[in-house]
């Protein structure tokens, strides 16, 4: 067997010295001399919202509701799609599946041509094609879309204003109201989490309030767990 000293950029990460090894070849790719670096973020504009699932593939939502999308950890941008004519939303949200990153959600928080936040755009191939939706009845349809873990179709819309929200089994192709203690009151989400393994089940934090609600029979149910919370911290 013949041996040889490790050294960077034969390829081997030597435990202990070498954090990567991608054959030190070009710098700014996240591994220079064989240690993770942080590669800088060059968005085109003023970015609302990112979201990426593997960290590498990154979409960013503009002001002007225009889409982007980083195939290199953000050091560079393509833009992937305009809003219709007509409509520019000051602030959007975007979610991608984490169970196909090609299925990507973009709600609307406020839209300036007056549809007051009800809008959503909907890929599911990464868009090559997109679908425009007014959602019925919805004001402030933000913050962030809440999506399966498993299933990339299923999703969550929570109105923040109008208490019109909904759940999809199908991309948003067609919705079920939840109409049992409708979710009006969690003002500013600052964090959404589904359940892994039952997706009937999620919790989202309110960050205006300071409060923890959780969601139950595919969202049907929502009860404030605060107290529970801080019983079990007790």
């Amino acid at each position: 067997v013949d041996c040889a000293q490790a050294r960077c950029g034969d390829g081997f990460v030597r435990s202990g010295s070498e954090q990567c090894d991608d054959g030190n070849t070009v710098n700014g790719d996240g591994c220079e001399n064989c240690q993770y670096v942080a590669i800088p973020m060059r968005a085109p504009e003023q970015f609302s919202s990112i979201d990426t699932v593997d960290g590498l593939v990154i979409y960013g939502v503009g002001r002007s509701w225009k889409v982007y999308r980083s195939l290199d950890g953000g050091a560079t941008w393509a833009k992937v799609y305009t809003p219709p004519v007509g409509l520019s939303s000051n602030q959007g949200f975007v979610r991608v599946s984490p169970a196909n990153p090609a299925v990507v959600f973009v709600s609307d928080g406020w839209d300036e041509s007056g549809n007051q936040g009800r809008d959503l755009i909907v890929t599911q191939d990464g868009f090559v094609s997109a679908t425009y939706k007014s959602i019925p009845n919805a004001s402030h349809l933000r913050d962030y879309p809440i999506l399966s873990l498993a299933n990339p179709n299923d999703v969550y819309l929570l109105a923040r204003e109008s208490g019109a929200s909904y759940r999809s089994a199908d991309a948003a192709t067609t919705l079920t109201p939840l109409t049992t203690n409708p979710w009006t009151d969690y003002v500013s989400m600052a964090g959404s989490y589904i359940h892994p393994l039952n997706p009937e089940m999620f919790w989202l934090v309110n960050g205006s309030a300071n409060a923890l609600f959780e969601g139950s029979n595919g969202g049907q149910v929502r009860t404030n767990i605060n107290a529970r919370v801080t019983a079990a911290l007790a």
